[in-house]
């Protein structure tokens, strides 16, 4: 199967967050509910005159957080007899910019992010032990596993999905990119989550370039962490030339969605040179490490750039620790070995 249709695979089977106003507002209640519009009326109106001003604590502006944002979270429903939280559907649209320090955890190492990710777990599986039914893993609809990470947002999604800290089962890990993969699905227009749901989603998009092309700007919304993997990477450049195909195909001249990676430049160009090689066009397994990007038919000759590419990005984030890693940089390119930033912070305790 070649690069562009295991996108299209991908973006037809799909079953934190972007910041688009398009997709915010298509999915957004219909304003003539009474239900839902009372408060946002409120909120909404004109300012008093009074000259009072009130200012919001810290505690206020995070409970405020825990609103619906969008009409998704039924994609996401928990167990209804514990308190329901909307931070995985709120994923969907409204991806935390972690350049801001308001953001939800926007500024916490990586590191007490997976340690806040593993206390909000723990404390979900107490309650739902609490309330007379343990944790099931294989629960209706998978309701237990919403339940389990309701609180998480993309960042700590991410956390649990690279294990950062050691901290988490190989099924948590798994669902939780299960959760990334939906939200990115959702974010592209694609329907995800129960069954039993499926009629009541509509998607926002005229087009198929057009939900590609969302997913293009949801995947460049997210942590710098997930955005050091070549997970990420690998997604980025395959969104693109998707979109690219589809938009040509839809007879649309596509808008340039290059990236700034260096990383995801050099597989997008890969990519889009295994069409003058047509018996390398296959790709083989998953594509989660460098290893696996390397073994493909289709990346040889590209080994050595990425290794470059890598090593470049692992002092990025090794120096944005501390760690002056200049003197070892030689040292570190003999070995011949490929260590992601995502370790970095690892690197830096033990260093």
């Amino acid at each position: 199967m070649s690069v562009i249709s295991t996108t299209a695979s991908v973006y037809a089977n799909t079953s934190s967050a972007t910041t688009q106003r398009s997709v915010a507002n298509a999915v957004a209640p219909d304003a003539n509910q009474p239900s839902s519009n009372t408060a946002a009326s409120a909120d909404n109106a004109a300012p008093p005159t009074t000259g009072v001003v009130v200012t919001l604590s810290a505690q206020a502006r995070n409970a405020s957080k825990e609103v619906a944002l969008n009409n998704y979270a039924p994609f996401f429903a928990g167990r209804d007899n514990l308190p329901q939280s909307f931070a995985l559907s709120n994923g969907v649209t409204n991806a935390p910019n972690v350049n801001d320090p308001s953001a939800t955890g926007g500024q916490k190492s990586f590191a007490q992010v997976a340690l806040d990710a593993r206390a909000s777990m723990d404390a979900q599986y107490a309650a739902m032990k609490a309330s007379g039914k343990p944790f099931d893993s294989n629960s209706w609809e998978g309701k237990d596993w919403n339940t389990a990470m309701g609180n998480l947002d993309r960042r700590s999604l991410y956390a649990v999905r690279s294990n950062e800290g050691g901290k988490f089962s190989k099924e948590e890990q798994d669902m939780a990119q299960s959760f990334m993969v939906q939200q990115q699905g959702l974010a592209m227009g694609l329907y995800s989550g129960p069954t039993s749901k499926a009629g009541a989603y509509t998607s926002p998009f005229s087009s198929v370039s057009d939900g590609i092309k969302n997913g293009v700007k949801f995947l460049d919304s997210v942590s710098s962490e997930e955005k050091s993997s070549i997970e990420w990477a690998v997604a980025r450049a395959s969104n693109q030339i998707a979109y690219e195909s589809f938009a040509e195909n839809e007879h649309k001249t596509p808008e340039k969605l290059d990236s700034e990676s260096p990383v995801v430049k050099l597989i997008t160009s890969a990519m889009k040179n295994r069409s003058h090689h047509p018996n390398t066009a296959m790709t083989n397994g998953w594509l989660l490490t460098a290893d696996d990007l390397k073994r493909q038919p289709w990346f040889k000759g590209y080994e050595s750039q990425l290794d470059q590419l890598m090593q470049q990005q692992n002092n990025v984030e090794l120096n944005k620790n501390g760690i002056n890693v200049s003197a070892s940089t030689n040292a570190v390119n003999n070995t011949n070995q490929v260590t992601l930033s995502a370790e970095a912070p690892k690197l830096s305790a033990q260093a």
